[in-house]
């Protein structure tokens, strides 16, 4: 397999508190961080505080700045610029630990689906995110102030073909399963606890036929309301939660 990079070496700006103490938790590469002087709140200040033990440059300036730098997003006071650092780990190093949960979102186009797509991932311990390198959205800082600091913890990594990406994981022992409304199986009566490949479908038409027809499973959410479908985002959490019970279960 190639040696799958999730990241791209370049500057990214993330807004938002919780997104950037995220990336502080995490020691990420900081530029620098903006701070609106004109908002000393205590959440603030703690990040300040945290930011200047981390030897981290913060330039404070009015909110007008922080406005322009990101037209149209809530910032709560706070941008980061990080360094986009290229990452060494790949997806053959973390298909080969021990039952690994990856989540392929197939075409994602909204970029507050992908948001929460990646926050839910994150709070359920998913190993991998595989995005297509297009038809989708990608992570950008509206994507990151929606995660909560899920996009910084993740490894997110573009892939080409994601046919082809999925059969390499399924070469490594992975099971795979996509969510499909036609499916006679449910979500419940799906084994989650191995090493698995989650694929989930893009808001209009659901999971692509190159990836339907590759998966091991095809699974459903039970509705017994008269609602046909659930947002992209909501049915993601669904899965991965029901994922992680299973999981939780099995290692007790």
């Amino acid at each position: 397999m190639p040696q799958n990079q999730p990241r791209i070496s370049s500057k990214q700006q993330i807004a938002g508190i919780n997104a950037v103490n995220t990336a502080l938790e995490k020691s990420q590469s900081f530029a620098r961080i903006f701070i609106d002087a004109g908002k000393q709140t205590t959440r603030i200040k703690r990040l300040a505080e945290q930011a200047k033990q981390q030897n981290i440059t913060i330039e404070w300036v009015d909110k007008l700045t922080l406005d322009l730098m990101l037209p149209g997003i809530k910032h709560q006071g706070v941008i980061a610029e990080l360094h986009r650092m290229d990452s060494t780990v790949s997806i053959a190093d973390i298909a080969q630990t021990n039952d690994p949960l990856f989540l392929i979102l197939d075409g994602i186009q909204d970029p507050h689906n992908l948001g929460a797509c990646l926050r839910s991932a994150a709070a359920a311990q998913v190993d991998a995110v595989i995005l297509p390198k297009n038809r989708s959205a990608s992570v950008t800082p509206v994507v990151s102030k929606v995660a909560c600091g899920g996009a910084e913890m993740l490894p997110i990594f573009y892939e080409t073909n994601l046919t082809r990406t999925l059969n390499e994981l399924k070469s490594y022992g992975l099971w795979s399963v996509a969510l499909s409304g036609h499916s006679q199986q449910t979500i419940y009566q799906t084994d989650f606890r191995q090493g698995m490949v989650i694929v989930m479908g893009n808001e209009g038409d659901g999971v692509s036929h190159g990836l339907l027809n590759q998966v091991d499973f095809q699974a459903v959410i039970p509705m017994p309301g008269d609602m046909e479908s659930l947002n992209v985002s909501v049915a993601t959490g669904i899965v991965l939660f029901e994922a992680l019970r299973q999981r939780a279960i099995n290692s007790t």
